[in-house]
């Protein structure tokens, strides 16, 4: 889970991330896939920011690569056997 400051709870939490995929008219006419990010503060549901990448661009590997990180080193520890 990304961590940002909300500035209705003035310091750092977790985020909630909503993605939408919509499409959008590109400067050549074509119509392009776009994906909306959005992130409300996990405590008070208050809107943070949001970013538009373009979902044939390497910057959305790039995106999904660093949000799959923030999740893994805040999974919470595994149970060992035999406790």
């Amino acid at each position: 889970m990304p961590v940002e400051f909300c500035p209705r709870c003035r310091c750092g939490r977790n985020m909630r991330t909503t993605i939408f995929r919509n499409t959008r008219i590109g400067n050549d006419g074509k119509p392009q896939w776009v994906e909306t990010r959005s992130f409300q503060c996990e405590a008070c549901s208050s809107f943070v920011r949001s970013d538009e990448v373009d979902a044939d661009s390497g910057a959305k590997k790039l995106y999904d690569k660093i949000l799959k990180r923030a999740d893994t080193v805040l999974e919470k520890p595994k149970k060992r056997k035999g406790r």
